[in-house]
């Protein structure tokens, strides 16, 4: 349906305003088109229902007065039949439009011009749509005048212009229109949301790619001041990375972003299991002064060891300044109860820093724990 009414090369484009822009243009040509004849089905009730339940969601094509278009007895102002039985008791069939749904879905009880204190009946549809559809004139009724039609002094007169503008050849042609435009515009939907999902699709798919390559940079030691290479040797090739994160500003905030959920996982592992871990520490003044942890644990029954945190130190490098700048970081990870419980032993090089049973961090961190722990002076720093 839609590729004869839109440009194809719109398809390929970005950008769904214009396509949504086109497509109701293109949806308005048509309407004007087909509503120059009339459709007509039963007049049975069931097909008259199928036709309100169809339209119940309908929207004003004409944007501005989209609240006077949707077919439910929502539209109908109850103050309408006090009105009417206080001044038209005698006139009107007022419980029979109080129990009539349908009635109700498209009358309308409005001040005479004339004189403002007598009311007129209208078909609020038939009003808004039945000119802007261009239908037959013909089949048009009083119903969709302005000022509809005056309410007789006849009771049975009223009820028979009622029931029969009901179920009359305009009415239903006028909410046959309707419906087709709603189908139409379920159709525009779809393939709106469709075309969403396509470049939500593409989108993920390009971005995944570029997230693993700067993965694969990392894990291979390349500097970040080659990542554009790496970017334009795979566009090159024909790999598809969307239009962002080319340059190392972007590859940096990859890494922040894989290195962020990393640590999330690990430390979410870390408190699910419960299995006893160790601390490995060492400085490093490349620069800046840090503090490396790794974590060694158990996974499905074999040691393995986890890059935890950098952590930068400020000036105070001693066994305190190691054990406070450490904790702070478990505390902001909720990981402090957990290493109470869990932690069996420390690794580090042999300075009185890490060291030291009084001042040393290991000394510090047996006060907080309470229990002893193993101490192992790494084999490579001896």
């Amino acid at each position: 349906m839609c590729s004869g009414d839109v440009q194809p090369q719109l398809y390929d484009s970005m950008n769904i305003d214009l396509i949504r822009e086109e497509y109701e243009e293109a949806q308005n040509r048509s309407l004007e088109g087909q509503c120059s004849s009339m459709l007509m089905t039963s007049d049975s009730n069931e097909n008259e229902e199928q036709l309100y339940n169809a339209i119940e969601r309908l929207q004003d094509l004409g944007g501005e007065n989209s609240e006077s278009t949707t077919l439910g007895d929502e539209k109908f102002d109850e103050v309408w039949l006090k009105h009417m039985e206080n001044h038209y008791s005698q006139q009107m069939p007022i419980n029979y439009i109080r129990q009539s749904h349908e009635l109700r879905s498209w009358l309308q009880y409005i001040p005479s011009e004339n004189d403002p204190s007598k009311r007129r009946l209208r078909c609020r549809i038939c009003w808004r749509f039945y000119d802007i559809l261009r239908l037959q004139r013909r089949y048009r009724s009083q119903f969709a005048d302005d000022t509809g039609f005056e309410i007789d002094q006849a009771r049975e007169k009223n009820l028979r212009r009622l029931n029969a503008h009901s179920i009359s050849a305009g009415h239903k042609a006028v909410i046959q229109e309707l419906v087709k435009s709603e189908i139409k515009r379920l159709e525009w939907e779809f393939i709106d949301a469709q075309r969403k999902t396509d470049l939500e699709n593409f989108a993920l798919k390009a971005t995944s790619r570029m997230f693993r390559t700067v993965f694969a940079e990392v894990r291979a030691n390349i500097p970040l001041q080659s990542h554009h290479l790496i970017v334009d040797l795979q566009k090159i090739n024909g790999i598809r990375l969307g239009t962002h994160f080319f340059n190392k500003y972007g590859a940096k905030r990859i890494i922040e972003n894989i290195s962020l959920k990393m640590k999330q996982t690990l430390i979410q592992e870390l408190k699910s299991k419960l299995f006893p871990f160790s601390f490995i520490l060492d400085t490093s003044d490349a620069g800046y002064h840090y503090l490396s942890v790794l974590i060694q644990s158990i996974e499905r029954e074999r040691p393995v060891v986890y890059f935890y945190k950098l952590i930068k130190l400020g000036t105070d490098e001693t066994g305190k300044g190691l054990f406070e700048a450490l904790t702070k970081e478990l505390i902001d990870d909720d990981l402090l109860d957990h290493t109470k419980l869990n932690l069996v032993g420390v690794a580090t090089d042999g300075a009185m820093s890490f060291r030291g049973h009084k001042n040393g961090l290991v000394g510090h961190l047996k006060r907080l724990l309470g229990k002893n722990i193993f101490t192992i002076h790494c084999l490579a720093h001896r």
